[in-house]
């Protein structure tokens, strides 16, 4: 993740802003109750994204079989203005070359300009089928598990080139002097064990040729595989990983041995040092709101303003079968540490019935360029077992923080604010309005409508737009004499909440 450039120093700053009194505006999003103070007549709904119908990666090449899929190894290289997947393939002849290696997967590489149409290069790295003319990754010994690809990532904080890139995840390969392998109740000896498994971290300077670091930074009897990165957050100036800690079994439904049946939740770590991860903190639990045998299998998130959304993979079992339901919902967090699913829980992003996807994947960082949301996605189809079923990548879409909306249960309805610090005298939406409209008033610390801004003085909003400029009787900037300036006193100031009015409409945020 690449920190925001620092281009305006402290006197530039105090010339733009203090000096002024006209602040960086500040967007508050309406995907949980933080900045509401009342509904009339409206409720929150989850926002789906826009799905491809067909996959925008499948596995067209011998060495991909019928099976491509991915974990968290999506990002946007910002230098070359591409998009990049780091993803899975089932090597049919995989287990047969390697056959210690359990989980027999190929690391694969494509790029995209647009994220629809996506090109396999020729690598020239690793050696198939007697040719190097394949879009194989060099991760050096073969391994099993998610592995290294897991999550891949550009650290352009990095001073040392030949670590711009790095790769995490759990990996399986053959013991090397030193290592110890992992052993469980009634599991073989581990002394006999050939596999080592952990979670360890690569760096390679271009993202092709990539080296191991020789530690292992937390042990699979620890942490299981599927545990993703959020990646480096400048707020915090620390990484962020969403770890699915080993939280032993549990029997449920009772029908099904309790030997069976693992429980997956989902904790969080933070850490200024790669090798040095700290054992997570709960955040993410099956719940009694939940249906009984929910687990959670990993966390994709993407920082948005004010917080942090989520996309929770959830999958679980009513009878013996692993899953018997697979879908992603929504989730978000202030902190990255306390979580809620405010948008309800119905599947956020889920395959079609009898579709290609109709088994459902874990879903990777949603990536945000422009105004535009990417959420790159694994799906199957229907098949006795996952493990077997053809699969592919699918790509689905939204707009800038549209992951939820307040909208009237009928016609109309109204939302009012928390009183609201004002950083600049302006007001924009985030809103659709095709067939209805918005309408805003300004209310005081006492709750009274500011004169010059009631609401039969507010121009209506129709159509949709990101990034609305809010009006009243044509006047969109608000006078220093109302909202006050850096040396001016307004009535009745910076603090002043909102009243909006919703006639068949949709508000994802406002922005002050």
């Amino acid at each position: 993740m690449r920190l925001p450039p620092n281009d305006m120093t402290g006197e530039k700053w105090n010339e733009t802003h203090v000096q002024t009194g006209d602040y960086p505006p500040q967007t508050y999003l309406l995907i949980d109750d933080m900045f509401i103070a009342r509904q009339e007549g409206t409720r929150r709904v989850a926002v789906k994204p826009q799905k491809l119908p067909e996959p925008v990666l499948k596995g067209d090449k011998p060495w991909e079989g019928n099976q491509v899929w991915l974990h968290n190894g999506f990002f946007y290289d910002q230098d070359e203005k591409l998009f990049k997947i780091y993803y899975h393939s089932h090597d049919p002849s995989h287990e047969e070359r390697h056959p210690q290696i359990i989980w027999p997967h190929q690391r694969v590489y494509a790029y995209s300009h647009d994220c629809l149409h996506w090109e396999k290069p020729e690598l020239g790295l690793v050696e198939w089928n007697g040719s190097t003319k394949n879009n194989i990754v060099d991760f050096g010994e073969p391994s099993g598990g998610d592995g290294p690809n897991t999550n891949v990532f550009k650290d352009y904080n990095e001073p040392d080139g030949d670590r711009r890139y790095k790769a995490m995840g759990t990996e399986r390969h053959l013991r090397e002097p030193g290592e110890r392998a992992k052993g469980w109740k009634g599991g073989p000896d581990p002394v006999l064990t050939p596999l080592h498994v952990g979670w360890f971290l690569y760096d390679s300077p271009d993202g092709f040729t990539w080296k191991r670091r020789p530690r292992n930074l937390m042990t699979n009897a620890m942490a299981m595989d599927g545990s993703t990165m959020h990646g480096y957050d400048e707020d915090y100036q620390a990484w962020i990983f969403w770890l699915r800690a080993r939280a032993g079994w549990r029997g449920d439904p009772p029908s099904r041995p309790a030997t069976t049946s693992k429980y997956r939740t989902i904790g969080v770590s933070f850490t200024r040092d790669l090798e040095k991860i700290p054992y997570p903190q709960m955040i993410l639990a099956p719940d009694e709101s939940d249906p009984p045998g929910m687990q959670f299998n990993s966390l994709g998130s993407i920082k948005v303003p004010g917080g942090y959304v989520g996309l929770l993979n959830a999958s679980g079992s009513y009878d013996t079968s692993p899953f018997s339901f697979w879908t992603a919902q929504l989730a978000f967090s202030r902190d990255a540490r306390v979580w809620g699913r405010p948008a309800g829980r119905e599947a956020y992003v889920r395959g079609d019935e009898g579709g290609w996807d109709q088994i459902y994947g874990a879903p990777g960082n949603p990536v945000q360029v422009g105004d535009d949301i990417y959420i790159i996605y694994s799906g199957y189809a229907q098949d006795e077992s996952v493990n077997s079923a053809p699969s592919g990548i699918g790509l689905a879409r939204l707009k800038r923080d549209r992951w939820a909306a307040i909208e009237p249960v009928g016609p109309n309805g109204a939302l009012l604010t928390q009183p609201t610090y004002w950083a600049q005298p302006r007001l924009s939406i985030n809103a659709e309005a095709p067939q209805g409209s918005i309408r805003a008033e300004l209310l005081d610390p006492w709750g009274r409508p500011v004169e010059g801004y009631t609401v039969e003085e507010s121009d209506r909003f129709t159509g949709d737009d990101l990034d609305h400029l809010m009006t009243w009787q044509g006047k969109a900037e608000i006078p220093q004499e109302v909202i006050g300036a850096a040396y001016w006193q307004g009535n009745p100031g910076r603090l002043m909440s909102i009243r909006f009015y919703l006639d068949s409409a949709r508000l994802y945020s406002f922005t002050c």
